[in-house]
């Protein structure tokens, strides 16, 4: 059973205002994958909708960050390098992006009656 994409974490509109001042790639899932654990203890397996699941990986200001777009706030801004970013905030996971522009991003999302931990794969195409 295919489950959809956390509502409040999908796609709005492709690069809304971000201005783009330097390397940006847009990311679009392929597959995406993963477990819930709800409060009661029940641990399920899933495949998740992942047509809406994008992700924007920019440099802004020398800093690499990752945003959903139409999203103005980075979801990993705790970038060590073009290819690996995490978040600065506390939020669970990360996000990987190869040379040749393979991606998998990995999210715990949770809103206290059930815990989502995602896992999405996909390609990045370098934006001009």
């Amino acid at each position: 059973m295919e489950k959809s994409w956390m509502a409040g974490f999908c796609c709005m509109g492709l690069l809304a205002s971000q201005t783009v001042l330097a390397d940006t790639y847009l990311c679009v899932a392929e597959g995406a994958a993963g477990v819930r654990h709800t409060a009661d203890g029940d641990i399920s397996a899933s495949v998740y909708d992942h047509k809406s699941l994008q992700f924007i990986q920019s440099n802004l200001s020398g800093e690499w960050v990752v945003k959903v777009p139409g999203d103005d706030s980075a979801i990993f801004d705790s970038c060590v390098s073009e290819f690996l970013c995490e978040s600065s905030r506390g939020a669970a996971g990360s996000f990987f992006r190869t040379t040749e522009g393979l991606f998998s991003a990995t999210i715990i999302l949770g809103d206290g009656t059930a815990w989502d931990t995602v896992v999405a794969k996909g390609y990045c195409t370098k934006l001009d």
